[in-house]
């Protein structure tokens, strides 16, 4: 009765009464695990750090339930090193508990390991004797979404967008997909004007959105989804009243702050300022982490527009040390380093961005080599300038301009 009344309490965000109910059950049943992980699990939901941990030492370390709850404790204290080291011990016990494929999935993502998630992935096929369990299909979308392969990551999360569990994640990280990826345009059923592609996005993205609804549709995320659709396709009013009607029931909701500040910045950029540095003023959570993110890349940008370099690469430093594979930090560093004339630091900058992009971020490739050539470092310009047209026609034209220009440069 206990653990009911406190889903209850927990699907209306009341963790107080949550709290209460779990404590009124430990008084009758003291050493009950799961009571002690569903409180364990309230007072990490308040970022009460030192309850959480005070409930894992209650628990038996060996316990899979206890490492999770250790795990997620490090994560939201943002020890990401370590709860990664919790979570692959997890997966040691049990490589098919999809459930913390996901989430190691991710930090080793964040920790700039992108190598070791395929490692992962066969593990689990090898082990799965079903070859279509939806567990298994998201996580290869999922890293394949890490690799930055977005139609790859796209077709799996399609396969499990119907699953009651995995498909409204899966539907969630295609509509995300769909309004920030421009490698989409590789889908057969998008066409090869740009018109054309934006509009089938949109319909697709709206179309998700519809089945969402059923299911996600007393959801705070599902609507600041929806403002998202309609910020993307130019809808400005509509995201306002969407974001705004969200706020007006948690003021402090962090997606729906970042999505009005982006959907102002067109129209009123000093008001869409002010609530970007109001969500950087927040203690990190890191269920947002993704909008915090955002929200320091933004206002890193605005701060070196107005020459605050030092305040630009606080942010910046903050967005590394949580996200070793973030390549926009870089890109941003690289475009400020060359605006001062410091085309090797630009180069370099604009190199690590291009790597952590595993080589699909054309732009930072673009900005390398020219960076490169500026710095009169010709024969690495020439180098990179092959490396992107070895990966695909984005750019060609512009990047066989400036191949042409560096062996030019160097012909006696």
């Amino acid at each position: 009765l206990f653990c009911r009344v406190t889903r209850y309490c927990e699907g209306k965000e009341d963790f107080l009464g949550a709290e209460e109910m779990m404590n009124n059950a430990l008084d009758i049943q003291c050493d009950d695990e799961t009571i002690l992980l569903r409180l364990g699990k309230v007072y990490l939901s308040q970022n009460k750090f030192e309850h959480c941990q005070n409930i894992t030492t209650k628990l038996a370390s060996s316990s899979e339930g206890a490492l999770q709850l250790h795990g997620d404790l490090l994560i939201a204290q943002s020890h990401l090193d370590d709860a990664c080291i919790v979570y692959m011990k997890l997966l040691a016990l049990n490589p098919v508990n999809y459930i913390v494929l996901e989430t190691c999935l991710s930090l080793l993502y964040r920790l700039g390991r992108t190598d070791e998630v395929q490692q992962l992935i066969f593990k689990a096929e090898s082990l799965d004797h079903d070859s279509s369990s939806p567990g298994l299909l998201f996580s290869k979308g999922a890293m394949f979404l890490y690799q930055n392969k977005y139609l790859d990551s796209f077709h799996f999360f399609n396969l499990v967008r119907k699953h009651k569990i995995w498909g409204p994640k899966a539907m969630s990280r295609m509509i995300h997909i769909l309004l920030h990826y421009q490698e989409l345009s590789q889908l057969s059923c998008f066409e090869n004007t740009a018109s054309t592609q934006e509009r089938n996005y949109m319909i697709t993205a709206r179309m998700l959105v519809s089945e969402l609804e059923e299911i996600e549709s007393n959801n705070k995320s599902f609507y600041n989804i929806r403002g998202y659709v309609h910020f993307c396709s130019g809808e400005l009013d509509p995201a306002v009243n969407v974001f705004s009607e969200v706020l007006a029931l948690d003021k402090e909701y962090v997606p729906s702050l970042l999505g009005l500040a982006k959907t102002l910045f067109p129209t009123s950029s000093s008001k869409a300022r002010n609530i970007l540095k109001k969500i950087a003023q927040f203690p990190h959570r890191e269920e947002y982490h993704r909008e915090f993110e955002t929200c320091y890349l933004m206002l890193a940008e605005q701060y070196i527009a107005k020459d605050k370099v030092d305040h630009a690469l606080e942010l910046l430093n903050a967005v590394n040390a949580r996200n070793k594979s973030c390549s926009k930090s870089w890109s941003i560093i690289g475009d400020f380093d060359q605006s001062k004339g410091s085309f090797l630091e630009a180069a370099d900058s604009h190199a690590k961005a291009w790597k952590i992009s595993r080589e699909t971020d054309f732009v930072s490739g673009y900005k390398t080599a020219l960076n490169y050539y500026k710095a009169k470092k010709t024969v690495k310009s020439i180098e990179v300038c092959e490396e992107v047209l070895s990966h695909g026609v984005q750019f060609k034209e512009v990047h066989g301009l400036m191949l042409h220009h560096c062996v030019r440069s160097i012909r006696p």
